[in-house]
């Protein structure tokens, strides 16, 4: 119970064969395969969700790694529903993607992780680590020039409780954006951090969300990113979270 205080197709070609061979053209050369781009990001090791005990505690929110290109960040995804089977995922969540990978599972211990590796290096991330911060709710945070600030409310009726808040944004002439993050599909809890590269204007806000009632508790580990600049001129600014990891709504 949470306390009050406190995201090969294979192209067969079959001609006829012919006693006389033909000179072979440019054409005809085989096509060297597209190099591969290298791996240089880290995954989080297995430990990060093996080594949990206590759900109310999980693993650490953070992300990991930021791709400039997809202005994306790849981040710490988990879930662990009462009487389920708890999933450990690295997701990336950003302007041009949102996709979970799973990577662990309880039952069976971790997955393949090279192909989500893989699925990274393609998309552009470095080994450039993002800083991670707490974010206390309802307390303003300046990170990389933005104000935000994060606002939770636990609500408990006759037979379960859930957390109502939102992300804001303070923009640079006063106005405050507000950001319904739970009405696109955020579970929230009393534990969020925030996490930001010197690259980049966008941050990612990652929150251990929790919903439950008696003799049930629900847990998740999934993230949004933000870009403030963007919400502040009226555009799109904000990104994610993972889908389906929520009771809701």
């Amino acid at each position: 119970m949470p306390s009050m205080i406190s995201v090969l197709a294979v192209a067969i070609v079959v001609g006829c064969s012919s006693r006389a061979s033909r000179p072979t053209t440019d054409l005809d050369a085989p096509k060297s395969a597209e190099p591969k781009a290298a791996i240089t990001v880290q995954l989080p090791a297995a430990e990060t969700w093996a080594s949990v005990t206590d759900r109310d505690e999980g693993p650490a929110p953070r992300c990991f790694a930021y791709s400039r290109s997809r202005r994306a960040y790849a981040c710490v995804g988990w879930s662990a529903p009462e009487q389920e089977d708890q999933l450990g995922y690295v997701d990336i969540v950003g302007a041009a993607v949102v996709e979970e990978h799973l990577v662990w599972r309880r039952s069976t211990g971790a997955a393949d992780r090279e192909p989500v590796a893989r699925r990274l290096a393609e998309l552009g991330f470095s080994a450039e680590l993002p800083r991670t911060m707490p974010l206390q709710p309802g307390q303003w945070m300046v990170v990389l020039g933005a104000s935000i600030r994060y606002t939770v409310d636990l609500h408990e009726g006759d037979a379960s409780y859930e957390y109502y808040g939102e992300l804001a944004v303070r923009c640079a002439d006063g106005r405050t954006q507000v950001i319904d993050v739970r009405k696109r599909g955020l579970e929230l809890g009393e534990r969020a951090v925030v996490s930001s590269t010197p690259s980049s204007k966008m941050l990612a806000v990652s929150i251990h969300g929790v919903d439950g009632g008696e003799g049930h508790d629900d847990h998740w580990i999934n993230t949004v990113v933000i870009d403030p600049p963007a919400l502040c001129r009226g555009s799109r600014g904000v990104f994610g979270p993972i889908d389906d990891r929520m009771v809701g709504p």
